[in-house]
């Protein structure tokens, strides 16, 4: 008998860009929030590369 162990897998084209939902939601916490928290929030409820989110949320900060 084999046993494969493996780590997490995903589609990275798939978790390349944030969707219109999340940029909103990002928008609407960007002052209530530390970039760490809604990166955290984002991550969980979205297979999306952490780093995406962070860049988003500075470009957003620099905007304001």
């Amino acid at each position: 008998m084999t046993i494969v162990i493996s780590e997490k897998i995903y589609d990275k084209k798939a978790s390349q860009t944030l969707d219109e939902s999340d940029k909103r939601l990002i928008k609407a916490m960007i002052n209530k929030l530390s970039i760490k928290e809604i990166t955290d929030l984002i991550v969980r409820k979205n297979d999306i590369s952490k780093k995406i989110i962070y860049d988003y949320c500075l470009k957003i900060k620099d905007e304001k």
